[in-house]
């Protein structure tokens, strides 16, 4: 589906410029990538060197969680509508509402905060579709690590 909606949104929002050469602003509101890294001999897979942490199931889901409110947040607030980014952000709901997360409580009134400071509604219409261009592609990355971790948490090695 995200290839799709990939391609859309290059054809009809991203026209003037190469969202795809465009670098994703990457931001460290979650810990998402720390807190979902497998733990393999006892070491942490996420690069740090010397850091030992145990792979904790709960953290990594509230992360993805926070994630997920984020990006969907994020997408509702793009000023003109449009049915690729509805379909990004009807994906999302759908993963938020049918998923077991954790015990913990959502972290959507917090998360909707930020992610309303990250609006991409400058009244600038071409820094608008930049600022979109931008966290798609970091939404894409993003996509990449939840989906790695769900994959690790799935297979069930961290709780050998």
């Amino acid at each position: 589906m995200f290839i799709f909606v990939w391609a859309t949104l290059q054809k009809e929002l991203f026209f003037g410029f190469n969202c795809s050469e465009t670098a994703a602003r990457a931001s460290n509101r979650t810990a998402t990538v720390s807190a979902c890294a497998p733990t393999v001999s006892g070491t942490a897979c996420s690069g740090l060197v010397g850091q030992k942490m145990a792979f904790n199931e709960n953290d990594c889901l509230v992360s993805i969680r926070a994630d997920m409110e984020y990006y969907k947040t994020v997408l509702q607030a793009y000023p003109p509508k449009h049915p690729a980014l509805d379909e990004m952000v009807m994906a999302t709901s759908n993963m938020l509402k049918n998923c077991h997360w954790s015990t913990s409580e959502s972290t959507e009134s917090s998360e909707s905060t930020e992610a309303s400071e990250k609006r991409c509604a400058s009244g600038n219409p071409f820094d608008d579709r930049l600022c979109l261009c931008e966290v798609v592609q970091d939404f894409q990355l993003r996509a990449v690590t939840i989906n790695r971790a769900l994959g690790y948490i799935a297979s069930g090695e961290h709780r050998d």
